[in-house]
């Protein structure tokens, strides 16, 4: 078991969504209805939630579909950082809608 993440579209509500949990396989958190868009891996130390790397099932997420499926999510007090092999990127929040900084 790992922490894991994939970015989803619902395919009836065409919602993308951001969906975690600690699973053997990437595809143990689609659920039916569903394409995913891609995925990694997550931790969360003090109030950042660090995401990284690439699914194996799906592989990997991109920033857009990543910052779209957090749109809803309380940034108030987080920061997410997504750190990839191609470079790394600090994802703030204005309180709405996240803002990608590259480092």
């Amino acid at each position: 078991m790992a922490q894991k993440f994939i970015v989803v579209k619902d395919k009836s509500s065409n919602e993308i969504l951001f969906q975690f949990g600690d699973v053997e396989f990437h595809k143990d958190l689609l659920k039916a209805n569903q394409k995913c868009l891609g995925g990694g891996f997550y931790e969360i130390e003090d109030s950042n939630l660090f995401l990284y790397g690439e699914s194996h099932d799906f592989g990997s997420a991109s920033k857009k579909d990543i910052s779209s499926s957090l749109v809803d999510f309380d940034f108030s007090v987080m920061e997410m950082i997504l750190d990839s092999t191609i470079e790394r990127v600090t994802i703030q929040s204005d309180g709405i809608i996240p803002k990608f900084r590259v480092n």
